[in-house]
């Protein structure tokens, strides 16, 4: 096999890598500059989370495989950019044809780094084990942060909590690929609910 070329490598971190640590999602973080987290942060901090939890809530998941898929889970969003639960319902209609045309320009511009193509491809394709346990966690580390931010999210962008309601039983089932996982975000979206003032209210 031809190895890549330091040209390769440059076309990479400019086309891939760097892009990343910019391309912000629509989720504060709970530290005390509460700023916005990139992707790059996202898709380290679910590797880390996802590793940790895979060994004992499922040990048959291949752990390294794990890993791999959350480092890539989201790179379609380099080109189709991130899609929140809460964005408009006409952006978030587009997101399956919009990521369909990320990952196709993915696989036609870096076959040369087949692993990244490959990985990312299986990522999509969500049959087998370690991809859907990928794609559940992933719903409950953005849920917890949430939490943690003790529902300013909410309130700043005057989500009531019949909104929060409405769309977050669409992130259930996502979240439901992968029953392990499933039971954590059960756990923290009966915290958020039982917890007063979380949500904005029009009275």
């Amino acid at each position: 096999m031809k190895k890549p070329t330091t040209a390769d490598i440059e076309h990479l971190l400019i086309e891939i890598i760097l892009p990343f640590y910019e391309l912000e999602r629509d989720l504060p973080l709970p530290i005390p500059s509460n700023r916005n987290e990139t992707d790059a942060e996202h898709s380290w901090s679910l590797a880390l989370l996802a590793c940790c939890l895979a060994p004992q809530i499922d040990p048959r998941l291949d752990v390294g495989k794990v890993c791999q898929y959350a480092v890539l889970h989201d790179m379609t969003e380099r080109y189709a950019g991130d899609t929140s639960v809460f964005d408009p319902d006409d952006y978030i209609a587009s997101k399956s044809e919009r990521e369909r045309k990320a990952l196709q320009k993915i696989q036609a511009d870096f076959k040369h780094f087949p692993w990244f193509t490959k990985m990312l491809t299986q990522y999509e394709a969500q049959q087998d084990a370690e991809a859907q346990f990928v794609k559940a966690v992933d719903k409950v580390i953005a849920l917890v942060i949430d939490y943690l931010t003790q529902g300013s999210y909410y309130r700043d962008r005057k989500f009531t909590k019949e909104y929060f309601l409405k769309q977050m039983a669409v992130v259930r089932t996502k979240a439901t690929v992968h029953a392990g996982a499933l039971r954590y975000w059960d756990e923290v979206y009966e915290k958020i609910l039982a917890t007063p003032g979380f949500f904005y209210r029009e009275d």
